[in-house]
């Protein structure tokens, strides 16, 4: 196995993962394992030279996978210790992302509800919309036991898989001497391979909950009848949003989980200046909203 690390400026033991295997299966004199998975490498590859001069606030590694062909035995072996405790945020595997036959761009995006996997699928689905990928992404739950995210889910950490087709277009050169360079569809890996980018770098960007809900974004403030609570992430726990007024006395209490923003209807609210906070498990943020006059 082959590893490049960098460790995180603010979070070094929270930890996320991208990687692929390197080994082939020969049926002949050469095995130029062009889609498998030399486009899965060949992406974690670039992706590590764009990320290479930019700082993390989490740890990113990087991962080559040896044997990944004679049963997961590269990645079991990294996966068979306790390797990052309760602060490993999740793994994303590419395996073959570089054929599409039929050039409708569809790729499957592999997760079971293990750890926070479904979680890190959203992240995956949202990463696409943020950023325009241009692929049409089917979620396959339960996913592929068939390779390296398989060994992460064996010992219930996080993990997703970004592969093209395996049902309705699959590569039809797989483990054969065709399996070359000339066969593959590179706008299809192209976006593949961006997609994985984006993807990680949300979970290199993302921060522990607590943290999160700090850097809060306030909007419109003031305003008439409703204002925005709104997080650079999705927070999955519970926070509890109270609003009181100069006084003490709350006016709104309310509790929100599996959320990026909370909108606060102040229309029974009187004019002036309100504070908000934002609990989490006691800690959080507190801000000032202002309620406005309404002439109409």
């Amino acid at each position: 196995n082959l590893f490049a690390v960098k460790t995180g400026s603010q979070f070094p033991d929270r930890v996320c993962m991208i990687g692929a295997h390197y080994d082939d299966v020969p049926t002949g004199a050469i095995a130029p394992g062009a889609d498998d998975n030399a486009s899965g490498v060949a992406a974690v590859m670039e992706i590590a030279r764009i990320l290479s001069t930019t700082d993390f606030p989490n740890t990113i590694v990087l991962a080559l996978w040896d044997e990944e062909e004679l049963g997961l035995i590269g990645s079991s072996a990294y996966t068979a210790g306790n390797v990052h405790g309760d602060e490993f945020i999740g793994y994303i595997n590419l395996d073959m992302i570089g054929w599409d036959g039929n050039d409708d761009h569809k790729a499957e995006l592999h997760v079971r509800p293990i750890g926070n996997s479904l979680q890190l699928a959203d992240l995956v689905l949202k990463a696409k919309s943020d950023y325009n990928i241009d692929l049409e992404l089917e979620v396959v739950n339960p996913g592929s036991i068939n390779t390296d995210h398989y060994s992460f889910w064996t010992k219930g950490y996080t993990a997703v898989g970004i592969n093209e087709e395996y049902v309705g277009d699959f590569n039809p050169y797989y483990h054969s001497t065709a399996d070359v360079f000339s066969a593959l569809n590179i706008p299809f890996l192209d976006e593949s391979a961006k997609l994985a980018l984006v993807s990680f770098l949300k979970m290199a960007y993302t921060l522990p909950e607590d943290e999160a809900i700090k850097q809060v974004l306030v909007y419109p403030n003031p305003s008439t009848s409703s204002i925005n609570l709104a997080f650079k992430q999705v927070i999955q726990s519970p926070v509890r949003v109270r609003v009181v007024d100069n006084t003490g006395r709350i006016l709104i209490d309310q509790t929100e989980e599996q959320f990026e923003t909370i909108a606060l209807n102040i229309d029974q609210l009187e004019a002036g200046k309100n504070i908000v906070y934002i609990t989490m498990d006691e800690k959080g943020k507190t801000v000032s909203i202002m309620k406005q006059k309404s002439f109409l």
